[in-house]
């Protein structure tokens, strides 16, 4: 739509840089010690999952689709985890 209409793409573009302005006007600077905790809970959490023990295929029959959930959040946890250590390393 605002390929196509260009009062759309200025208004939208003007509202990037109005919420730009604001981001920078209300921005707040993080506790010292904000990237260490948020550090040490990754690697509590990852500890965790570490010690789960994996469940074996042939043992799921009737239990499939729990454990399945379980180990989707398992990896949901991991990717999550991992994502933040990630954003962490870029910007801090």
């Amino acid at each position: 739509m605002m390929n196509n209409n260009a009062e759309v793409k200025a208004a939208y573009e003007e509202a990037q840089k109005t919420f730009e302005l604001l981001a920078t006007a209300q921005a707040v600077t993080p506790p010292n010690d904000l990237k260490s905790k948020i550090w040490d809970k990754i690697q509590l959490e990852q500890e965790v999952v570490d010690e789960k023990p994996v469940v074996s295929i042939n043992n799921v029959e009737p239990k499939m689709e729990a454990q399945q959930s379980i180990q989707e959040t398992r990896i949901e946890k991991i990717t999550a985890g991992k994502t933040l250590q990630l954003l962490l390393q870029y910007y801090f």
